[in-house]
């Protein structure tokens, strides 16, 4: 209900009130002097309320960012629609494999003439607009992100799915733009059938790829093992069922711990290795709070149930000071956040027996060193500002004029 109409409806009540309880009758002056008075405070609240949305419009506030960039984001989303359109007029093809090869084809038979009709010079323009577009969206997918487009990012991600001949984007556009918005909306039977998608391409693209370089094998695979990342890390599916989220965890840890691919990644990049399985383990400790929480009240201070909470602050001690030092600190700030959340259920614990490692910890001290430490680092961040807004607008500009060039 919109605040207008919950005004108005407030209004009436008020009016049947007073006349109902006979504060006024309809046959005397102070009715209408009722009626006024009711009228004015309307007035003077919508007064308030248009003042309040100009300030708005003005204010660099996080929703007011928000909005700016979805507008912008809106203006790609037109072209792209149009270009989706112009590409399936010219094919007639519903399935996206089918016309994947078609346009694979029409494009290589095109290039090779040396003369166009209008026609085939305006599709090979849309093909490139095709191929601009996907390459300015994969590089937007951090930013939609911080910005909370999670519509856009579906949106993006379909094109790019549907659209993309290249392998490493379209399995992108299944785990990130597609699956990992899902699950930010909530939304968990759309992002474990995208997600699972991606994970099904990955494994075909192995499969049927023998040459592929070690470069591009291992990426693959490093896909693949943040696909289960997310999968574990669904808000939905660990509150509820932290031993369904386990198992899509382990799969990943399992990828991650095979020979060839960590001594590929060992060798190479270290610390891209390292931020995986510290994001994997999280997801674990994350799970084993959970499975605590989830235990029957009366069992909770029983020593199976309590080990929970050890294994996971082990979990925790592992990669609190190695994450600390990654170049991004938001799994740092996560796990101390998580420490906390632990600690506070240890500060809760009655039975004296639980395990010596629990007892010697000292809860209130440790979250209290943990919350400067987090907000030390929060202080530091760069909030969503106009910044956001120029660098989206300036993307716009410049794949206006990219798309310009074309025509």
């Amino acid at each position: 209900m919109s605040k207008s109409n919950e005004y108005i409806q407030l209004i009436i009540s008020i009016i049947g009130f007073g006349v109902t309880c006979g504060i006024v009758s309809y046959n005397s002056n102070l009715f209408l002097i009722f009626i006024l008075l009711v009228l004015a405070f309307f007035i003077f609240v919508s007064i308030i309320r248009l003042n309040k949305k100009r300030l708005n419009a003005k204010s660099i506030s996080n929703d007011n960012v928000s909005i700016e960039c979805a507008k912008v984001c809106n203006e790609i989303h037109k072209i792209m629609r149009a270009n989706g359109k112009e590409i399936d007029k010219a094919l007639s093809l519903r399935q996206e494999d089918l016309m994947r090869n078609k346009r694979k084809e029409l494009i290589a038979k095109l290039t090779k003439e040396e003369v166009y009709t209008k026609k085939d010079k305006g599709y090979l323009n849309q093909e490139k607009i095709c191929l601009t577009i996907i390459q300015n969206v994969m590089g937007l997918d951090r930013v939609l992100l911080l910005c909370e487009q999670y519509d856009f990012r579906i949106c993006f991600g379909k094109y790019i799915e549907k659209y993309s001949f290249n392998d490493e984007y379209i399995q992108r556009a299944n785990i990130d733009f597609l699956g990992w918005s899902y699950i930010l909306k909530g939304k968990t039977d759309a992002a474990e059938k995208a997600i699972n998608r991606g994970i099904m391409q990955i494994d075909n693209y192995l499969k049927d790829n023998e040459f592929l370089t070690e470069d591009k094998k291992f990426d693959a695979i490093y896909r693949k093992i943040r696909a289960y990342r997310h999968l574990g890390s669904n808000h939905n599916v660990y509150r509820k069922k932290p031993d369904v989220a386990l198992e899509f965890l382990y799969k990943g840890k399992n990828l991650l711990v095979e020979k060839e691919f960590n001594d590929y990644y060992k060798k190479n990049n270290v610390g891209k290795l390292q931020e995986m399985e510290a994001g994997l383990d999280y997801g674990v400790a994350t799970c084993l709070l959970y499975k605590f929480r989830l235990k029957n009240k009366v069992l909770a201070d029983d020593i199976v149930n309590m080990n929970y909470l050890k294994s996971a602050l082990e979990y925790i001690s592992k990669w609190k000071n190695i994450a600390k030092n990654f170049p991004n600190k938001h799994r740092y700030v996560k796990l101390l956040i998580l420490e906390n959340s632990i600690l506070q259920e240890i500060s809760k614990l009655t039975n004296k027996n639980f395990p010596a490692e629990l007892k010697a910890r000292n809860p209130i001290e440790e979250v209290d060193i943990n919350m400067k430490e987090i907000e030390s680092y929060l202080n530091l961040n760069i909030y969503s500002d106009e910044s956001m807004i120029y660098y989206l607008e300036q993307k716009l500009k410049v794949f206006y004029q990219q798309v310009e060039e074309m025509m």
